[in-house]
């Protein structure tokens, strides 16, 4: 890293980075990611849409949803609204570590699951004929399942690890007279504290999250996704039409989840080797723009999905249009007058051309006899 970066990243305050990232661009963020995830469980649970792919990305959105509701906690922890309300500012203390947990169960579940994706569709495209015996409903279900129940064991630690405790501040003043130390008032805080024994399992338990939850699933993913595209190339004519479709989809949400987590990954491996790093300045700026982009992967497979999915486009117009006519004849009269206005703009251009352009003069030749008596052709405009 050079040495203007580092020292830009010094400059930025941890705590203004971080308030403006969850105070103004989390909302976005959240409103984004909340519609598109609730419009991806509407097309992917649909009958014709039913399929075991279909079904694990049905559940990774509905674990983005959850992960990004679980991130309110701390936009309001960084809010003016908590000074408002004494009992709001509690509850903002006792819930943090549990949000924090169930945030990272929904992150943990996400990221399985798609490398459960990226296996199954490697599986699918590489072995065609046993991937139908390999993942059937009965294993599919038993996998999921296993996923959830790592997680929430793997996050148990946030739960149990820390208690809230109370601090009693003894403010002093110097007595003029005498010369010594007086209490003047007291004043009382409460702080998260790791409960008695409890330190180094916490530590132990971090650092396992650490390589489960970041670590090793973008490894994981970035090989299946090389694996991927070897065996797309390799097998460049596909039985099914629908088989190559789902595996180009899934390829491309993987790559993006890929790319979202790599930051995140690289700073967790730096933390592993140098542990007093994550104490400076620059750890925590570059900690807290990585976690903004893994929140910007939880809100991205909507869109991916319409920009790259012929096949869901058209499945989301017949949804919207039959559940929701009015918001589909408005979109159809936007996209008309779009239409319209492009072809319109075009058509002009095209007259403008024209009319610069100068006009083609027709010429033919006749043969006639000069003076001499022989055959010449002139050109006749």
């Amino acid at each position: 890293m050079s040495s203007n970066t580092t020292e830009l990243c010094n400059f930025i305050s941890p705590m203004a980075l971080q308030k403006f990232l969850m105070l103004y661009v989390f909302p976005i963020q959240f409103t984004v990611g909340i519609i598109g995830n609730l419009l991806n469980l509407i097309v992917l649970l649909s009958h014709s849409m039913r399929s075991k792919t279909n079904n694990l990305l049905a559940i990774m959105a509905l674990a983005d949803t959850v992960f990004l509701i679980c991130n309110i906690h701390q936009s309001f922890a960084l809010s003016s609204i908590r000074t408002f309300f004494t009992w709001f500012r509690r509850f903002l203390l006792h819930s943090k570590f549990h949000w924090i947990g169930l945030t990272n169960m929904c992150s943990f579940i996400s990221a399985w699951l798609i490398v459960l994706v990226s296996l199954e569709r490697v599986t699918a495209i590489s072995f065609p004929l046993k991937s139908r015996h390999i993942w059937n409903s009965k294993i599919l279900t038993i996998i999921v399942c296993s996923v959830i129940i790592a997680s929430f064991i793997l996050t148990l630690h946030w739960h149990i690890t820390h208690t809230v405790e109370k601090i009693i501040i003894n403010m002093t003043t110097i007595n003029t007279e005498t010369g010594l130390e007086e209490v003047s008032s007291t004043k009382t805080l409460q702080q998260l504290s790791p409960r008695e024994g409890m330190l180094n399992f916490s530590i132990w338990s971090s650092t396992l999250e650490m390589i489960f939850l970041v670590i090793l699933p973008v490894i994981t993913v970035l090989t299946l996704n090389i694996l991927l595209v070897h065996a797309l190339r390799k097998q460049r004519t596909c039985d099914l039409k629908s088989q190559k479709r789902a595996t180009k989809i899934v390829l491309i949400i993987a790559t993006t989840f890929t790319l979202c987590n790599v930051p995140s990954a690289a700073l967790q491996i730096w933390k592993l080797f140098s542990p007093s790093i994550e104490m400076s300045l620059l750890f925590f700026n570059l900690a807290t723009l990585s976690n903004s982009l893994v929140i910007t992967g939880k809100i991205s497979n909507f869109y991916l999905f319409c920009s790259w999915s012929e096949h869901y486009r058209k499945k989301f117009c017949k949804i919207v249009e039959k559940e929701l006519p009015r918001l589909f004849w408005l979109a159809r009269t936007i996209n008309t007058k779009k239409q319209s206005y492009i072809h319109k703009i075009s058509s002009q251009n095209t007259t403008s051309e024209s009319k610069q352009r100068p006009p083609k003069i027709k010429q033919c030749s006749v043969r006639t006899l000069d003076e001499n008596g022989e055959i010449v052709e002139r050109l006749i405009k």
